[in-house]
């Protein structure tokens, strides 16, 4: 299942700095952003070879599970991971395809209003 999962992070870096370039939401955001789209990535990846669809679900079970009271404001577990869960939960209840498409809103929009915030 390499390189997409390792890579799958780093990969969702470019799209982020794209799309929050100028944005409000670029600096209390960028980090769950790119942890969101690790699972984005996993899923385009397990559509084109199943052995993908394990990790992919492994994964977004993971970030669904965080322990949302974290260690402290700025901990990476809090940055990344709870982050992305406020993100994929948005998801789920506003009942959108997880897909790169569906995030223009949140993009356009205070993205901390919208989801929460992830900050202890």
């Amino acid at each position: 299942f390499q390189p997409e999962y390792c890579c799958g992070h780093e990969m969702g870096h470019p799209f982020e700095s794209v799309y929050l370039d100028g944005s409000k939401n670029q600096e209390e955001w960028k980090e769950g952003v790119c942890d969101f789209t690790r699972i984005l990535l996993l899923k385009e990846s397990a559509r084109r070879h199943g052995a993908f669809a394990s990790i992919c679900g492994q994964y977004e079970h993971y970030i669904m599970t965080v322990d949302p009271t974290g260690k402290s404001s700025d901990s990476n577990e809090r940055r990344y991971h709870f982050a992305a869960q406020l993100l994929l939960k948005w998801f789920r209840h506003s009942g959108r395809d997880l897909c790169f498409a569906h995030l223009r809103p949140l993009f356009d929009g205070d993205m901390t209003a919208m989801l929460g915030t992830w900050r202890a």
